[in-house]
């Protein structure tokens, strides 16, 4: 994979017993994670928190990007797949899957100097994407926001969570939600495409 993340990793984890407290997920990042990229270039995602792929569970406390430089996501190199920097964590459920991850405080992307994201979009809170009869939660407890300083060209921003699901016809869902302030805040640059707070 191409993709960057700054927490863990789990796919198709063993399933919790049920009502366990301890532990609540299958990966616990109990401090912060992060993706720092000052230049160079990147033909996947960007995750700041956790990645859920398949079945599984994750949290963590806080979870950053910041980009001050660099090439991501040329359309040439995300022709099946739009590619996404995000700041929270990603929950990806394939057909029976449930993917479920939480940032326990705050997540964000900052995006500041000559940066140039040619697909997708830079969001601020976490992904879920769900297939056929998939499950994918993920949760912001706290805020989620962009800033944006100047940056060359964004495909475009989100400050909230994004959602995707692939098959409402099989009974797929995916969620992302935040639950403070979702934010996007712009002091310079080109937005190419979306812009949501």
């Amino acid at each position: 994979s191409d993709d960057l993340v700054g927490g863990g990793m789990v796919q198709d984890a063993a399933t919790l017993p049920a009502g366990s407290t301890q532990p609540d997920s299958n990966l616990i990042v109990t401090g912060n994670a992060g993706v720092t990229v000052a230049g160079g270039t990147a033909k996947g995602e960007i995750v700041g928190g956790n990645y859920v792929r398949g079945d599984g569970s994750a949290r963590v406390k806080n979870s950053t990007v910041s980009i001050t430089g660099g090439t991501f996501a040329p359309a040439a190199d995300s022709q099946n797949k739009a590619q996404y920097v995000i700041g929270g964590n990603k929950s990806m459920a394939y057909a029976g899957d449930t993917a479920k991850t939480l940032v326990k405080k705050d997540s964000g992307v900052l995006v500041d100097g000559d940066v140039t994201i040619a697909d997708g979009a830079v969001v601020g809170g976490s992904m879920a994407k769900a297939e056929k009869d998939g499950k994918a939660t993920a949760t912001v407890e706290g805020n989620s926001s962009v800033t944006v300083n100047n940056a060359t060209s964004l495909a475009g921003v989100v400050g909230g969570g994004l959602a995707e699901t692939y098959s409402h016809t099989n009974g797929g869902a995916a969620t992302s939600s935040v639950g403070g302030t979702s934010s996007v805040t712009i002091n310079g640059g080109t937005i190419n495409g979306i812009a949501y707070g």
